[in-house]
């Protein structure tokens, strides 16, 4: 067991792969690459494109107010990952890679800063949900103060 697993427990691990769950190759036909293969995964506008104008219905980020997700666990999840992008020493190339659980990004992708994929996860949230979250009691930081960088023009 690695000393990574000891302190995020799989609940934790599961919670994090919820934001890009839609993009899960794991026991799926390996046909993916028609829907994601325009992407690149290194280029964060290609994620604000995922998450902002492709939707978050269709690739499986189906939190917020009104989705098919029980808003508490939304809280909570996204409080999980509020906890993750302010751990300076969370391994997320890990997480997406040798999780040893049921997870597995699109094989054609190489990724080369997992940790962009969930500051661009986050924005999302904040930008999408923010005031329905703070209403639930989550503060939630300017994205910036987690260093992440501007929203770029996409």
């Amino acid at each position: 067991m690695k000393s990574h697993d000891l302190k995020y427990p799989s609940v934790v691990v599961d919670m994090l792969l919820g934001f890009v769950n839609g993009l899960n190759e794991y026991d799926r036909e390996r046909g993916l690459k028609d829907t994601y293969g325009m992407y690149d995964p290194s280029k964060r506008k290609d994620w604000q494109k995922l998450f902002f104008e492709d939707g978050f219905v269709r690739y499986g980020f189906r939190f917020g107010p009104n989705g098919p997700i029980d808003f508490d666990t939304v809280i909570v999840s996204v409080n999980v990952l509020l906890e993750s992008l302010r751990d300076p020493g969370f391994d997320w190339d890990w997480l997406i890679t040798e999780n040893d659980g049921y997870f597995e990004m699109p094989s054609f992708w190489t990724i080369i800063n997992a940790r962009l994929i969930f500051e661009e996860a986050y924005r999302a949230v904040y930008l999408h949900w923010q005031a329905a979250i703070c209403n639930r009691g989550l503060s939630l930081p300017d994205p910036e103060l987690l260093g992440i960088p501007q929203l770029e023009t996409i």
